[in-house]
């Protein structure tokens, strides 16, 4: 009988954005990389937010009523108010510089290894919960194939009134569909 072997170490994850898709993505080779991310927290009010060379997404869990947009595509206002304590800004770090910007209406930054992209995408202006997942996911594959991310290691969605409805009709079965 051999002996147990630890677990191994768990490759990053990136981030949420309020109803939309948002992704972590490991360089195109024959293994996925150690995801080279660290965290940091700072208070909600510093007006440097944390923000360096090497930030990759910071953050903000904000009331639904706050602004949505900050200009700087690494910040992700997420519409969930902390339960408790002073509000804080929850940082991702990379291993090295970081490139930032928007293709369309994702916003992304990476540092060649990870990838991280979000979007925030009006469910009336698709129809339905169906239409506008597959339109965000759609449009976020994409443009991580255009930056040469090709393999997604997680997505996060934020939907408002996910357990909204019942049986069949509920959201989160439609959703999830």
């Amino acid at each position: 009988m051999s002996a147990p072997t630890a677990p191994p170490e768990p490759l990053a994850t990136a981030e949420r954005s309020s109803h939309s898709s948002g992704v972590a993505l490991g360089a195109d080779d024959d293994a996925l990389p150690r995801c080279p991310i660290s965290i940091a927290y700072h208070a909600a009010d510093d007006p440097g937010g944390g923000l360096t060379n090497t930030t990759l997404s910071a953050f903000d869990y904000l009331p639904c009523s706050a602004p949505q947009s900050t200009g700087d595509p690494r910040r992700i206002h997420i519409p969930l108010e902390q339960l408790e304590g002073a509000r804080s800004r929850e940082v991702w770090h990379g291993a090295g510089p970081v490139e930032y910007g928007r293709h369309g209406s994702v916003a992304y930054a990476h540092h060649g290894d990870v990838l991280v992209g979000h979007m925030r995408v009006d469910e009336q202006a698709h129809g339905s919960l169906e239409a506008v997942s597959f339109f965000a996911h759609d449009n976020v594959i994409v443009v991580a194939r255009q930056l040469g991310f090709p393999h997604l290691l997680r997505i996060w969605n934020y939907v408002p009134d996910i357990n909204h409805g019942s049986g069949d009709e509920e959201r989160y079965k439609r959703f999830c569909v």
